[in-house]
């Protein structure tokens, strides 16, 4: 959109589930007390999808794909929720009966107006430069050159009054390496009035880190102790809480710095990094990746590796195969939507080793033990799908993914994982 100076707008489809034809065929309910007397034994038959009936999404989202598709919009295989038309012009996204189109004015509103005579929807913005749209709860300003994403800051206020820490000191970081290092004094369970409290919250961080990428490792560790979280746990949320109280003016940022030529092969870059055996009571191993394209973040995450790693090297390769896993989906859509023939990965990884490992054929002597399905990434390399680039620590956005790191460390990444970079703390 900021490349081709394409609109973007929003809208809203009413009562979306009663556009639908019932799924299930000889479905009968009684009728509301209001119209009929109980006492005369009158039933309806539902000719129409009705809110609580678990069919009733499947027959929306088909009805909803018949509609689009009778205006002459494809759907795309690699990701069912966006639509386009046949000359790459226009997109929609849709999450329910929520839609954001995208494309060129004209045939945008074109578009808009053909669905509405089909549906009801109703427009909710436009994000010309300098307005705001929300979509999905969450609000997008377009800058002109980027657009910013961010919550409401009444999402913060009320998360932080709810664990009592809206006149707290704000912490420089989102957590510290001590907070795993929990003595036996911290290791009590929470009460059952502390431990819904402790959910809510995370449940809560859980919404925010798809617009911060900084809390995402932060957040990760917390969502780890769901099920049975500790006053431990309860001091991690507290200094997270903390951090963003300090930093609730963050916002993300989509700022691409290059343009595609015309038919020419665009490059995702694809950040990496692992923590070995970081988890002192798993000893389990973290994977973190950043993805970018044309210079923009588009993607990120924070995972608890799946294997016990035995070395660094090992863990090193996990974090590679998690980074080329979510770079194939995103080459698969970016084939699609920009009907190019080939998009390169390159992944970028601060360790020798890791490297040694994903370039060579087959295991080594000291990686018998490694599954063959974490060796596919060898493939990928061989048949030229995947560049794999060597690059210095201080270089790589994954780091602060991958564990708490420090603050100065913490500041250096904080634009290249997609956050607009202000003065970080705040008294």
């Amino acid at each position: 959109s900021c490349n081709n100076g394409w609109m973007v707008r929003t809208g809203d489809i009413s009562v979306a589930f009663l556009h639908a034809a019932a799924a299930t065929a000889d479905l009968y309910m009684y009728p509301p007390k209001e119209f009929y007397n109980p006492a005369d034994k009158i039933i309806w038959k539902l000719n129409k999808a009705i809110y609580g009936l678990r069919s009733s999404p499947k027959a929306w989202q088909n009805h909803l794909a018949q509609v689009l598709k009778q205006l002459g919009l494809q759907r795309s295989a690699a990701e069912p929720n966006i639509y386009f038309t046949s000359t790459r012009d226009c997109f929609v996204l849709v999450y329910v009966d929520d839609l954001l189109f995208l494309g060129e004015e004209q045939v945008t509103n074109q578009l808009f107006t053909a669905i509405q005579q089909q549906l009801l929807l109703r427009p909710t913005g436009t994000l010309t430069p300098g307005n705001t749209v929300s979509f999905l709860g969450r609000n997008i300003t377009n800058r002109g050159d980027h657009y910013e994403i961010s919550l409401n800051d009444d999402y913060t206020t009320t998360l932080l009054t709810e664990m009592g820490l809206q006149d707290c000191k704000p912490a420089p970081a989102p957590g510290t390496s001590a907070l795993k290092t929990a003595t036996a004094d911290h290791e009590q369970a929470l009460s059952q009035e502390e431990h819904a409290q402790f959910r809510r919250a995370v449940g809560k961080l859980q919404w925010m880190t798809y617009t911060r990428p900084d809390i995402s490792y932060a957040t990760k560790e917390l969502a780890r102790s769901l099920q049975q979280p500790t006053t431990a746990d309860q001091q991690k949320l507290k200094h997270l809480l903390r951090y963003i109280k300090g930093t609730r003016h963050y916002k993300q940022i989509i700022r691409p710095t290059a343009k595609i030529p015309p038919r020419a092969i665009p490059d995702l870059n694809v950040f990496v990094d692992s923590d070995w055996a970081g988890c002192p009571q798993t000893r389990r191993s973290t994977s973190g990746f950043v993805i970018t394209l044309l210079g923009a973040t588009i993607n990120y995450g924070s995972r608890t590796q799946a294997t016990i790693a035995l070395s660094s090297a090992e863990a090193e390769l996990y974090a590679i195969n998690t980074g080329a896993t979510e770079a194939l989906h995103l080459r698969n859509l970016l084939i699609e939507l920009l009907n190019v023939s080939k998009v390169n990965i390159k992944i970028h990884t601060d360790s020798s080793s890791g490297k040694s490992m994903a370039t060579r054929i087959g295991s080594s002597r000291k990686a018998k033990h490694i599954d063959l399905k974490h060796l596919f990434i060898q493939q990928l390399i061989q048949h030229d799908y995947v560049r794999l680039i060597k690059i210095h620590t201080n270089d790589n956005p994954a780091d602060i993914f991958t564990k708490y790191v420090p603050t100065d460390t913490l500041q250096r990444h904080l634009q290249q994982a997609g956050i607009t970079f202000q003065q970080h703390y705040h008294n």
